[in-house]
């Protein structure tokens, strides 16, 4: 039984911290298909990648720091801890907080496009909220797809 466990727990966190970047790396592939099918372009995303391909050194550790460390510790904690933990409070179901989080979560990255490209993460992050009922492994997948996303626009 306690290896069971263990082999569950083993098998969440490996998903976890996989499937995140593989959902993005999708949705990554169709939000581009659909920028240049329909002469998109988003905005917020340009200019983040201009501002990482332009600088340098000890900047670039600082600005990988951020947004794969600290802005995954700080989202997950805000939008599948605290909002999460209030809408529950409020007596909503399970799947409403899911969806309501997961929506929020999306829709707090306002650029159309990126919003498009952000809720299947949104969706997987939620659901590791639900089945894990903890932020911890949201957090490591949120953290494994920024980083990847940073590695990737650096490359």
């Amino acid at each position: 039984m306690r290896q069971s466990l263990f082999r569950k727990i083993k098998r969440t966190w490996l998903l976890a911290i996989l499937g995140a970047p593989l959902i993005g790396l999708a949705s990554s592939a169709f939000i581009t298909l659909v920028s240049n099918t329909f002469r998109i372009k988003s905005e917020s995303l340009s200019e983040f990648q201009n501002l990482i391909t332009q600088i340098s050194g000890i900047e670039i550790l600082y600005a990988v720091l951020i947004i794969g460390v600290v802005m995954p510790i700080i989202e997950e904690l805000v939008f599948r801890g605290l909002l999460w933990k209030l809408l529950k409070f409020c007596r909503f179901s399970d799947l409403f907080v899911f969806y309501a989080t997961s929506i929020l979560f999306a829709a707090a990255h306002i650029d159309p496009i990126h919003v498009l490209g952000v809720f299947p993460l949104a969706i997987f992050f939620g659901w590791l909220r639900l089945k894990t009922n903890s932020v911890i492994p949201g957090i490591f997948a949120h953290m494994s797809n920024n980083l990847l996303a940073c590695a990737l626009i650096l490359l």
